[in-house]
């Protein structure tokens, strides 16, 4: 099996521009035969809580058809991260294409304090089974909390993969985390962090790859591109 996590600069609030991004990404991903491609928080809107209920998203959104057609075209699932409408808010989400079933979501469930008065919490965690591995997600800030890493281990996981959109400060104190977690639990950390400008700062990429807490792969802050690990 192998998994990518993907890089790109999103323009903020642009979501029909975002979705070219993307679908050259994927296209790479394709290229490189991978099971799996992950992209940064809010990936398809920017990191834009402000704008979140101009921007908010449904499900069945037309707009994202194409990346469910392009999961089932060539057996690949592509998560995406955006504003989700939910019953009773919005949620920060990544949205799961996965070929020939239905559209799924995973909500971040430890939201910042800075975004609790806009989004409302994920309810539980979900883990995927990808070509019999079991994939856990982590949005930014809960990443970071260890409670949350512990609980995904403990539901049996074996990859966690983190969708952030991270500055300058604070990346390098993360990235020691997700070594020292992958050390500690003994599973890969895969980071899709943005490197776009947002109306709050700038996300400044290095996206990652851990085992056993060694840095075995990582993008530069300027690249827009994918990096893999085959399992």
């Amino acid at each position: 099996m192998r998994i990518a996590v993907a890089q790109h600069s999103p323009k903020a609030g642009a979501i029909e521009e975002n979705i070219e991004k993307h679908l050259k990404l994927i296209q790479s991903a394709i290229d490189q035969n991978c099971d799996a491609i992950f992209f940064n928080e809010l990936s398809l809107t920017s990191y834009e809580p402000d704008r979140a209920f101009e921007l908010q998203m449904g499900l069945d959104d037309p707009r994202l058809t194409v990346f469910q057609e392009l999961s089932n075209l060539n057996d690949l699932v592509i998560v995406i991260g955006l504003p989700l409408t939910v019953v009773d808010g919005i949620q920060i989400a990544s949205v799961i294409f996965q070929p020939d079933q239905s559209r799924a979501f995973y909500s971040k469930q430890i939201l910042h304090e800075s975004e609790s008065a806009i989004f409302i919490h994920g309810k539980e965690q979900m883990i995927l089974t990808i070509k019999e591995k079991k994939v856990a997600m982590g949005i930014c800030y809960e990443s970071l909390q260890e409670s949350h890493f512990s609980n995904c281990v403990a539901l049996g996981t074996d990859i966690y993969i983190v969708s952030t959109a991270k500055k300058q400060e604070g990346l390098q104190a993360a990235m020691d985390f997700y070594s020292y977690a992958s050390k500690k639990y003994q599973i890969p950390v895969m980071m899709s962090n943005s490197n776009g400008i947002t109306t709050r700062f700038e996300c400044v990429g290095n996206s990652a790859v851990w085992n056993n807490g060694v840095l075995l792969n990582q993008l530069s802050k300027d690249s827009e591109s994918i990096l893999f690990l085959d399992f």
